[in-house]
Protein backbone atom coordinates (compact mmCIF):
# COMPACT_ATOMS: atom_id res chain seq x y z
CA UNK A 1 0.00 0.00 0.00
CA UNK A 2 2.82 2.21 1.15
CA UNK A 3 4.36 1.96 -2.44
CA UNK A 4 1.56 3.04 -4.42
CA UNK A 5 0.55 6.17 -2.35
CA UNK A 6 4.42 7.05 -2.82
CA UNK A 7 4.12 6.16 -6.80
CA UNK A 8 0.49 8.26 -6.81
CA UNK A 9 2.35 11.17 -4.77
CA UNK A 10 6.00 10.75 -7.27
CA UNK A 11 3.68 11.14 -10.26
CA UNK A 12 1.27 13.90 -8.98
CA UNK A 13 3.10 15.65 -7.01
CA UNK A 14 1.05 17.53 -3.86
CA UNK A 15 -2.28 15.96 -3.09
CA UNK A 16 -5.03 15.94 -0.62
CA UNK A 17 -6.40 13.08 0.90
CA UNK A 18 -9.93 13.04 -1.85
CA UNK A 19 -7.44 13.11 -4.59
CA UNK A 20 -5.29 10.13 -3.16
CA UNK A 21 -8.07 8.00 -2.58
CA UNK A 22 -9.77 8.83 -6.02
CA UNK A 23 -6.53 8.00 -7.61
CA UNK A 24 -6.37 4.55 -5.63
CA UNK A 25 -9.63 3.14 -6.28
CA UNK A 26 -10.32 0.41 -4.02
CA UNK A 27 -8.38 1.21 -0.85
CA UNK A 28 -10.31 2.16 1.79
CA UNK A 29 -10.53 5.40 3.95
CA UNK A 30 -8.99 3.70 7.17
CA UNK A 31 -6.33 2.20 5.27
CA UNK A 32 -4.98 5.57 3.33
CA UNK A 33 -5.00 6.89 6.93
CA UNK A 34 -3.11 4.48 8.34
CA UNK A 35 -0.27 4.34 5.17
CA UNK A 36 -0.25 8.30 5.18
CA UNK A 37 0.18 8.27 9.22
CA UNK A 38 3.12 5.86 8.88
CA UNK A 39 4.91 7.67 5.87
CA UNK A 40 4.64 10.65 7.91
CA UNK A 41 5.97 9.79 10.52
CA UNK A 42 9.01 7.49 8.66
CA UNK A 43 9.45 10.93 7.10
CA UNK A 44 9.12 10.10 3.86
CA UNK A 45 5.85 12.17 3.53
CA UNK A 46 4.94 15.79 3.94
CA UNK A 47 1.59 17.13 5.65
CA UNK A 48 -0.08 20.15 5.08
CA UNK A 49 -2.96 21.80 7.00
CA UNK A 50 -4.60 24.61 5.99
CA UNK A 51 -6.34 26.70 8.50
CA UNK A 52 -9.62 27.05 6.41
CA UNK A 53 -13.12 25.75 6.92
CA UNK A 54 -13.41 23.14 6.29
CA UNK A 55 -9.68 22.05 6.65
CA UNK A 56 -7.47 21.65 3.74
CA UNK A 57 -4.71 18.95 4.42
CA UNK A 58 -2.20 18.72 1.53
CA UNK A 59 -0.06 15.58 1.04
CA UNK A 60 3.43 15.38 -0.46
CA UNK A 61 6.55 13.88 -0.35
CA UNK A 62 10.01 14.29 1.44
CA UNK A 63 13.75 15.41 0.08
CA UNK A 64 13.99 11.89 1.52
CA UNK A 65 11.48 10.13 -0.18
CA UNK A 66 12.50 12.09 -3.52
CA UNK A 67 16.20 11.20 -3.15
CA UNK A 68 15.75 7.39 -2.61
CA UNK A 69 12.65 7.29 -5.57
CA UNK A 70 15.80 8.51 -8.21
CA UNK A 71 17.55 5.46 -7.52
Amino acid sequence: MAVLVLGELGRNGTSRFGQLRQALAGVSEKMLTQTLRTLERDGLVSRTVYPEVPPHVEYELTALARRYGNR
